[in-house]
């Protein structure tokens, strides 16, 4: 009946086809057509109460189906996102090494840390995916290498493992785990947050000095956030015989060759246009003109409420604002555009939100068409000649190559470059 179907198939008779398989599930009624019919009514239940019965229900008729890896990680994820994490560690732990993605239960903890939510559970769970990746055959999602692809895996669970750990304080095993992550070796391509949490867990359990290799490394290839080159300096002012000067300039070096070549790549993306005079409202009723600000480095970020990706990369314009919040040369503007809406919806935002932003209503869309804004968000720097020097649409969901790039953008126009 099998061939028979897939013939009839070829041939483009699905009548037939359909009228075949319906008599294998009724001569084989625990074969794999039931099989997947039951996993896919299993998938499709919207009642968590009402997933979990028929999927037990299916593990008990069909304990060797092929289908239960897959209804393992829709159950997995059922549990997470009915927030019975307790549950989860449970289910886990009785799931077959065969039946168990330590990818998926890689994702959930380390979400669950980041939130520090259910640290101890987040803690099980990753463990249990690091006893699974030991032990586990190569899957067969896995075209490449197994012994390499094994190893990735690894180091991201150690990762995720660390980080649960130093949310939970215990900060001498986390630097443990941080040390299995961090490769001083490859430092470009190491990860900047994991760089940061490294130095800190390093700071807090004094083996500052023992991290210092691949933290220099870092700051030298680019690979450091701002927190941890503010961490670094900070450690280095209070080392003896150092003073504040002396860590700035110790930074300073320790970034000068990734800065030139930087420099060099924006040197050429910097551009040279007129930049249209202007005066708008801001949510505050002042006058906010740009002939206040002649002979100032302004930085105009164009946005609205409703855009994603304008909300996404505030964080990162907040850390920029603050990098020159005591610099009387340098001015940041967030214009509000394109907002669709009433004004309330900006004032709102705005209270509910802990940003310190100067925010100007372009409610006509004057400003932002004479800047040629195509799309928001968009970045725009006029430098202290009164000209548009660098123009950026979007947001790269990096918040610190966006620091860094408005940064030296700013202290470029600043150097009249």
């Amino acid at each position: 009946m099998t061939d028979a179907s897939r013939l009839y198939e070829s041939l483009g008779d699905f009548q037939k086809v359909n009228a075949l398989r319906e008599r294998q599930k009724t001569v084989e009624p625990a074969g794999s057509l039931v099989q997947k019919d039951r996993a896919i009514a299993i998938r499709a239940l919207t009642d968590w109460g009402r997933q979990k019965a028929a999927y037990e229900a299916f593990v008990r008729e069909f304990p060797t189906s092929l289908h239960l890896p897959d209804l393992a990680v829709i159950m997995t994820n059922g549990y997470f996102k009915n927030n019975d994490i307790r549950g989860l560690v449970s289910f886990v732990e009785q799931q077959p090494i065969n039946q168990t993605d330590v990818l998926v239960l890689n994702t959930i903890a380390y979400q669950l840390a980041e939130e520090k939510r259910s640290l101890p559970e987040a803690e099980l769970l990753i463990k249990r995916a690091l006893t699974v990746l030991k032990n586990q055959p190569k899957p067969k999602s896995v075209s490449g290498n197994w012994d390499t692809e094994k190893q990735n895996r690894q180091r991201q669970l150690m990762n995720t493992y660390a980080r649960t750990l130093e949310q939970q304080g215990k900060y001498v095993d986390a630097y443990t785990a941080y040390q299995e992550v961090i490769n001083p070796d490859d430092a470009d391509n190491s990860d900047p947050r994991t760089n940061e949490r490294y130095f800190l867990c390093a700071l807090r359990t004094n083996h500052a000095t023992d991290a210092l290799p691949m933290i220099e490394a870092a700051v030298q290839v680019g690979k450091a956030t701002p927190g941890l080159k503010t961490a670094l300096r900070d450690w280095y002012a209070k080392q003896p015989g150092n003073t504040p000067a002396k860590a700035d300039a110790y930074v300073a070096d320790l970034e000068a060759d990734i800065k030139a070549d930087q420099r060099d790549e924006l040197q050429e993306k910097l551009i040279n246009e007129p930049a249209p005079a202007f005066a708008l409202t801001d949510l505050l009723g002042r006058t906010i003109s740009s002939s206040a600000f002649k002979g100032k480095v302004i930085v105009l970020d164009f946005w609205a409420t409703w855009c994603g990706p304008c909300i996404a990369s505030f964080p990162a314009m907040q850390q920029a604002q603050t990098r020159f919040q005591n610099d009387p040369n340098v001015r940041f503007l967030f214009v509000n555009t394109r907002e669709g809406g009433p004004t309330q919806r900006v004032h709102s935002f705005m209270d509910k939100h802990p940003y310190n932003f100067v925010v100007p209503l372009d409610t006509q869309q004057k400003v932002s068409m004479a800047y040629k804004v195509q799309g928001i968000p968009t970045k725009v720097v006029i430098g202290p000649n009164g000209r548009v020097r660098y123009r950026q649409i979007g947001f790269s969901g990096d918040p610190e190559a966006t620091v860094n790039e408005l940064t030296l953008v700013v202290e470029m126009l600043k150097e009249g470059k």
